[in-house]
């Protein structure tokens, strides 16, 4: 997995009210941390600028399970967001190659599923979901 980020990030500074620009390339992406959790490891990416008008300024983004982006998280202080960039995970050129490969073979999974009936209570609502899969 990899971290892309697009666009421009634009923050306004807390007592002048004046907006100010940062751009993608100016972010530094590194894995910080992680932990062991039940479905596997879970990875905290973080970018980090020292502002000189804005002070600390911090983005994250957690990926768990592998491969699936679970959280991200834009610190800023007391500075107000106007526009925040376009980031996330991204699958890397391999992962790419291997899913277009896995998607074109043809392949038959045959299911028979009987009907369900669960309740639902959602208090105060109580709700019957009958479902058929076949």
């Amino acid at each position: 997995m990899e971290v892309y980020c697009k666009g421009i990030a634009r923050i306004r500074h807390a007592s002048s009210r004046e907006i100010f620009e940062v751009g993608a390339e100016d972010l530094d992406w590194d894995a910080v941390g992680g932990d062991e959790r039940q479905m596997g490891p879970e990875i905290h990416y973080e970018a980090v600028i020292d502002h000189p008008e804005l002070g600390d300024l911090t983005w994250g983004l957690w990926e768990y399970p592998v491969g699936i982006e679970n959280y991200h998280n834009t610190d800023i202080g007391r500075n107000e967001l106007v526009e925040d960039f376009d980031y996330g995970l991204e699958h890397g050129e391999s992962n790419r190659t291997i899913g277009s490969t896995i998607r074109h073979r043809p392949t038959h999974i045959g299911f028979s599923w009987t009907p369900i009936t669960t309740r639902v209570i959602c208090s105060p609502i109580m709700v019957d979901i009958t479902a058929t899969i076949s």
